[in-house]
């Protein structure tokens, strides 16, 4: 079992990317930031800088030990800036974007992928319930994938001509994309690439249950290629 360094190195770059995070970027400095008392009320700092130092040094053995930090930086804030105050409010917005980036994290790196993946199935599966029900749909029987195919190749639809299996990143950033998806037309759209290159699936919008691990390669490759043209525009 292997700790997933990479996975939390991103968790922490990505806060380090807004810059409100500034704060909290390295030790307070009580001459510097003008705060005296500070090591008197906080008997144990932390800071992402010196977090990120201890990713990149092994220094965690456990993604528990990883989070007691990341959530030290937090309640050391509100303790000495209190809750309902600027910097209370947002050390409030980093701690939920932080909480939202590492939700998946564990110590088992397959696990943490599994574990994200299922999560991000089940949004995507709320997500296309959502979206208005095509109307006139009926599960068609003895359709065979293949034909299907045939026959979708001069559909409007682009296909991706790349054939190679994606890789779980790949398949997760896929997920993370649909997740993000916000209008109805798109959620249409995506949700009749399904019904044309999945026939075996029941894409009733009252009964959807997609798993992205069992899609056609082809399926997940057509997914992406639309999902970038929705980006682009």
């Amino acid at each position: 079992m292997s700790f997933p360094t990479n996975e939390c190195l991103n968790v922490v770059d990505e806060i380090l990317k807004y810059s409100i995070s500034a704060m909290f970027a390295n030790p307070v400095d009580p001459v510097r930031d003008n705060c005296p008392n500070y090591l008197e009320l906080i008997k144990e700092p932390m800071d992402l800088g010196t977090v990120k130092k201890r990713l990149q040094s092994n220094y965690y053995k456990t993604v528990n030990d990883w989070k007691h930090d990341m959530e030290l930086i937090w309640t050391n804030s509100y303790t000495f800036n209190k809750v309902n105050t600027v910097l209370g409010l947002i050390t409030k917005e980093l701690q939920d974007k932080y909480t939202q980036l590492s939700e998946y994290i564990n110590d088992d790196v397959d696990m943490t992928w599994r574990t994200k993946l299922y999560c991000l199935n089940r949004d995507l599966n709320e997500i296309l319930k959502e979206a208005p029900k095509i109307h006139g749909y009926k599960k068609k029987k003895g359709y065979k994938r293949d034909d299907l195919w045939n026959n979708s190749t001069n559909d409007s639809t682009e296909v991706s001509n790349s054939n190679y299996p994606m890789t779980h990143d790949e398949i997760i950033s896929l997920a993370d994309d649909i997740k993000k998806i916000q209008t109805n037309s798109q959620k249409m759209i995506i949700m009749n690439m399904l019904k044309k290159l999945e026939p075996a699936m029941i894409l009733d919008p009252d009964h959807i249950d997609i798993d992205l691990c069992c899609l056609q390669t082809s399926t997940l490759h057509a997914l992406r290629s639309k999902l970038d043209d929705f980006i682009e525009n």
